[in-house]
């Protein structure tokens, strides 16, 4: 009898891996992400979740830039300026801005949050969350007629 796949959430893992300010963990016996301040130390199953290189979000957020008007790339200037650790705030405040950036370099988040799971060993599963659609090649046709 063929073992049942989970199912993982990713959506947390990819916010985990953009917000650089806090710690996240994965808690590997409940596979849920725990903030900073939630992490159980003393039951050895949690791992850090390190954040995306700085290096690839700033590309990141530059391509994003460029796709949204004159007002918004001016938020994202300050973002730029002032440090990363503000894009997931601005995100909350802007909710279209959210969605855009979220079309704009889904498919990349989505596939970091897969790699690293892959990175603790966990190569078999079924991504579920709104991100996961980015993973799949229907995605892009889907995205456009949106």
């Amino acid at each position: 009898m063929a073992k049942k796949l989970i199912t993982i959430n990713i959506d947390p893992i990819i916010e985990a891996r953009v917000d650089t300010k806090t710690p996240h963990y994965w808690d590997a016996k409940r596979r849920r992400v725990l903030r900073g301040s939630d992490e159980d130390s003393g039951s050895g199953r949690t791992v850090l979740i390190d954040t995306i290189p700085a290096r690839t979000l700033r590309k990141l957020i530059t391509d994003f830039r460029k796709i949204v008007d004159s007002k918004d790339q001016k938020q994202v200037d300050e973002v730029l300026k002032a440090g990363l650790d503000r894009f997931p705030k601005l995100l909350e405040k802007e909710p279209q801005l959210a969605s855009t950036w979220r079309k704009q370099a889904g498919r990349t988040l989505a596939q970091s949050a897969v790699d690293w799971l892959a990175l603790q060993g966990i190569e078999n599963f079924t991504p579920s969350g709104s991100m996961s659609r980015f993973l799949h090649g229907k995605s892009k046709a889907r995205d456009e007629e949106e």
